[in-house]
């Protein structure tokens, strides 16, 4: 008919060695087997590599390559596109915002899940404590070991021992201290948790997570940020004045090359945060984009995030007001301070008040006091522009969901990013009408929303990345307005009057080598 129409032919192998007679009957038998097609037809090639050896050799050797995969970053809004978000729906019981704060650090109920404990120690000499749980098909010393390659002195994720000292005296933790060295099967991909501001990842929520993901078969490495951690000994894991903040990203690059390196690095990486961890994931993602568009360095394939601290400034004024202040902030504080304190005596010379600490009662006067000056920002002002991860998604290079509540009492409805802060980036924003504050509480028992969520956002971008190959055919079919295109040269025409001859324009290089297209990608009726 007289619409645009066009006929693809692809050639996953072809001989080493392919005369023009073999070219001349492919070509002549696609145009046989559609003899009603009156027009020339017109092959547009994507390779142009076939040399002739010798000029009297009528054959003409190909160098053939496998069709280009499609673009990663048109795969990976495929992969956003097609995740459909669950809708969460909060119970009568649990409707109110504060009730699902509360409440989520209760519910659904959970069990604690067995991590292997392991130490990184940063340049400055802090040390960071790293829960791994293995995924559920574990492996063992005797199976192949990925860090053979790797001398363990280059490591420096090592296991904690008893005499490592980091936790406090009668610390039911010590008891679990085996000097276990962590390992993975190389096919098995690993989450890097994060948790949020003076959480843990023995904590409700990192745990639920952490069970969701082995559930969903990834292997997890839960961080504990500087000096958190449960009975920890902030004395003894912290050597400088530095804890962490919004948008301190310095330790999660760190986490994340060390298990490239040294214990996964056949591994696809994911990220995952929640609160504070959540905002520096984001962050984290956008400096490695600058250097590693496509995650390929580390391996990094995707990411999940929530309750993440959007705009800085209007969270901290929501946050130190009303019930959240007096529930949530006072709690923060309480163990803030006490790190001061430790900080204080063993850096007394830092630019530190800790009489004026001590009074303090909101956080936004804690990051006036203490964050600010300890990392080197003017005022607090300073420190929450620099932090703000929202300008940030934009650069996301990796599938990436983004789950909060309207109605979180520590974050403002009205700070929360929409598409125009997205662009073109893969990123699924999904905004619920309730959940609170990391709460998403809609049962007593059983799986909990959020972490669920979380993990099969995760699944769903590990498995389309296993399956690549049907996810780039989706592609072609849905966007075949994009098909790549190349320089038409040589064109092969087929006169309709002489079905059985081929005229073939051929090209010489400067060698008087022939060179030929190795590859018809279409054959296209002007």
């Amino acid at each position: 008919d007289d619409s645009d129409a066009f006929v693809r032919i692809c050639f996953f192998r072809i001989s080493p060695t392919c005369s023009i007679m073999h070219l001349e009957f492919i070509l002549t038998s696609v145009y046989t087997s559609h003899h009603s097609l009156t027009r020339n037809i017109h092959v547009t090639p994507l390779y142009k590599s076939m040399k002739s050896h010798r000029k009297s050799d009528s054959r003409v050797q190909l160098n053939t390559a496998r069709k280009p995969h499609l673009h990663q970053k048109k795969l990976n809004q495929i992969i956003i596109r097609d995740f459909k978000p669950r809708k969460f729906n909060a119970p009568w019981w649990a409707s109110y915002s504060h009730a699902q704060t509360i409440l989520g650090v209760l519910f659904p109920r959970y069990k604690p899940v067995k991590y292997l404990p392991h130490r990184l120690t940063t340049s400055t000499g802090d040390s960071l404590l790293l829960d791994f749980l293995p995924a559920l098909h574990t492996r063992t010393e005797t199976d192949s070991e990925p860090l053979k390659a790797v001398k363990q002195t280059e490591c420096m994720i090592r296991p904690i021992v008893k005499s490592d000292s980091f936790f406090v005296q009668n610390s039911k933790l010590i008891g679990e201290l085996t000097g276990e060295q962590f390992y993975i099967h190389d096919d098995t991909p690993i989450v890097i948790l994060c948790h949020g501001l003076e959480s843990s990842s023995r904590g409700p929520h990192a745990t639920r997570i952490s069970r969701a993901l082995q559930e969903s078969g990834f292997a997890v490495c839960a961080v504990n940020w500087r000096g958190c951690g449960i009975d920890v000994d902030v004395a003894k894991v912290l050597n400088s004045p530095k804890m962490y903040h919004l948008g301190f990203t310095s330790d999660l690059k760190l986490i994340i090359e060390q298990i490239h390196t040294c214990i996964a690095p056949k591994s696809e990486i994911y990220l995952a945060g929640y609160s504070l961890g959540g905002n520096i994931v984001i962050k984290t993602l956008s400096e490695l984009a600058k250097d590693d568009p496509n995650g390929s360095k580390y391996n990094i394939k995707g990411a999940a995030v929530t309750c993440v601290p959007f705009d800085p400034v209007s969270s901290a004024n929501r946050g130190d007001v009303g019930i959240s202040k007096l529930v949530y902030i006072s709690r923060f504080l309480k163990t803030l301070k006490k790190k001061v304190e430790v900080i204080h005596g063993q850096y007394p010379h830092h630019n530190l008040d800790l009489d004026k600490v001590k009074r303090i009662t909101s956080l936004r006067d804690f990051d006036e006091a203490v964050t600010a000056p300890i990392f080197g920002f003017e005022n607090r002002e300073a420190y929450y522009k620099y932090a703000d991860s929202k300008p940030d998604l934009q650069h996301i290079q990796v599938p990436l969901l983004v789950l909060n509540a309207l109605d979180d009492p520590l974050i403002e409805q009205g700070a929360l990013p929409d598409e125009t802060h997205v662009k073109d980036a893969p990123v699924k924003l999904v905004y619920s009408k309730n959940g609170g504050h990391c709460g998403f509480v809609d049962k007593l028992d059983g799986e909990a929303f959020m972490p669920s969520e979380l993990a099969r956002f995760l699944l769903h971008v590990h498995e389309r990345n296993k399956n690549k190959m049907k996810t780039e055919i989706e592609a072609e079919r849905n966007d075949e307005s994009e098909a790549v295109t190349a320089p038409v040269s040589p064109v092969y025409r087929v006169p309709p009057s002489s079905p059985n001859r081929i005229e073939v324009e051929k090209q010489l290089d400067e060698d008087d080598e022939l060179v030929l297209d190795t590859k018809i990608s279409a054959i296209h009726i002007p």
